[in-house]
Order: C-alpha cells, then sequence, then structure tokens
C-alpha cells in the first residue's frame, strides 16, 4: 500500500467511527449557574453595593484592621475572586460576621450605613440558595434528572421572591437553560427518569424521546461494527466493501422494538403454559 492509499484508509476508518461515535458537547451545569448568578447581579443597584462591600472588604484587610478583627472575632474578611464559585455570597456572609466589630471600629473606610446594612443582609438571604445548589450539583450519586430538579426548584424559590435580583438571575437562568437542554443525551436521560421526567415540557418530553431513540440506534450500529470488525480480523478472506456493511447496519428502530415485545410476551405465555401444566 503507497503513502496515498494510505491516507485514504485512513480517511475512510475516522469517517465511520465518527459517523458511529458523535461527539456531543455536554455543558457543566455548575458553572452554567454561576454565569447566570454573575449576570443577575450586573443589576445596576446591586452593583453599586457590590462595589461598596468589595471597597469595605479591601479596607478591612489592611494588616493594622485585620489584626484587630482577628483579635476580637478570630475572622478576617474576605475578597471575593471572579473564578471562585459562591465567593460573592461567602465575602458578604463574612461582613455580617463581623459587623458588631467594624461598627466599632468607627473606621469611615470600613463603615455602611444602616440601608446599607440592611441590604446586604436582603443579599446574603437571597443569594444563600444559589450558593448551597452548586454544592448539591456535585455529589457523586447526582443523576442528569436529579441535577435539572436541582435547577428547576432554584427556579422556583426565585419566583416566590419578590426582589428585582432574584428576577434578574431567573431570567437569566432561563434563557442558559435552553442552551443545557440543546444536549440531546441529557434531555433524553431526563426523559427517561421517572421521577423528574414531569419536569419537561411537551416540547422537550418529545425531544428527549426522540434523543433517546437515536442513541439506542447509534449504539446498536455500534456494536454491529465492533462485531463486524471482530469477524473481519478472524476471516481469511478479504474484506466487504464498507457501504454494504454499513447498510446492514441500518435497523429500524421501531420495528426492533416490536420484535422485542413479541419476544418478551412470548416467553411470559410459555412461561404460564408451564406453570399450568405443573400445576395440573
Amino acid at each position: 500500500m503507497n503513502e496515498g492509499e494510505s491516507d485514504e484508509a485512513l480517511v475512510i476508518a475516522v469517517n465511520s467511527i465518527t459517523a458511529v461515535n458523535t461527539i456531543e458537547h455536554m455543558r457543566c451545569a455548575v458553572h452554567t449557574l454561576q454565569l447566570a448568578i454573575r449576570d443577575g447581579l450586573k443589576e445596576k443597584h446591586v452593583h453599586t453595593l457590590l462595589s461598596k462591600l468589595r471597597q469595605t472588604s479591601v479596607m478591612a484587610r489592611t494588616p493594622k484592621k485585620d489584626a484587630i478583627l482577628k483579635r476580637r472575632t478570630g475572622k478576617g474578611a474576605i475578597i471575593d475572586q471572579a473564578t471562585r464559585w459562591g465567593s460573592t455570597h461567602l465575602m458578604i456572609q463574612r461582613l455580617l460576621e463581623i459587623k458588631n466589630s467594624l461598627i466599632d471600629m468607627a473606621n469611615p473606610d470600613i463603615t455602611l450605613t444602616d440601608l446599607q446594612w440592611r441590604q446586604t443582609h436582603q443579599l446574603e438571604e437571597l443569594l444563600r440558595e444559589p450558593y448551597l445548589v452548586p454544592k448539591r450539583l456535585q455529589a457523586q450519586d447526582l443523576t442528569p434528572g436529579s441535577s435539572y430538579k436541582e435547577w428547576k426548584n432554584l427556579i422556583y424559590k426565585l419566583s416566590q421572591s419578590s426582589s428585582i435580583i432574584a428576577d434578574a438571575i431567573k431570567a437569566f437562568m432561563l434563557r442558559r437553560e435552553k442552551c443545557l437542554l440543546d444536549n440531546p443525551v441529557l434531555l433524553a436521560a431526563i426523559y427517561v427518569d421517572p421521577m423528574y421526567r414531569v419536569t419537561l415540557s411537551e416540547e422537550q418530553l418529545i425531544r428527549g424521546k426522540a434523543a433517546l431513540r437515536d442513541i439506542a440506534v447509534r449504539m446498536h450500529r455500534g456494536s454491529r461494527a465492533t462485531q463486524f470488525e471482530d469477524q473481519s480480523i478472524c476471516a481469511s478472506g478479504p474484506l466487504r466493501n464498507s457501504s454494504d456493511s454499513g447498510s446492514e447496519c441500518e435497523i429500524d428502530f421501531e420495528k426492533h422494538l416490536e420484535i422485542e415485545a413479541k419476544h418478551r410476551r412470548t416467553e411470559k405465555e410459555n412461561a404460564a403454559k408451564c406453570y399450568v401444566i405443573i400445576t395440573i
């Protein structure tokens, strides 16, 4: 085989593999949620408040003030980081924990008004659940259905809050949810979960069922292709044309399910007949 023929054979092999094993892009639900929260916090009013809280945290971390705080409370201020999930909530939570010491220090650089403290309390309560959900989404026994349930549950809780910030986070979550469910594998996984299938809309149910059928067909084709390759390795004769094997891998999934259902019914009927004969 010359160089040109080997290159052509390589291309054919790659194309045959990718035709069976399509690579699906799966978005990270936790990262997608963090992006939605970040977008929601860009609302003008909350952005101004967060800037003030961030500035207060920076000033509270200067050596002298940090030493006083740690001596009095055993804790220091925290500065949030854009690349660290939940760090904004942790910064706000820590400021509330050391609030009394900050007030006692009476330093204008770390002083908030009563209104700003009330708004900080409200913001911490609002961000508490969005902070906890990503932790639950990292559980080892998490399933696609339960992860989508957590997502929808957070949207529901945000809907119960009469807050501009909650509405903004909810709106961005709904917008990014469409991107999450663009993945047919994820949609099929939620569809087969009887506990959380109810979270899908009618249109999503139809797409999930179609995606499940497509996955089953691809798995069947993949298994047939693997069997064919094994047989080809053992055979002494020449390989058959790849187009012929491709046509043989085609399957009518609905017909396959019908045959499988008939086979199972036959087995049940035979088992019932055997039981009757033994009983008699």
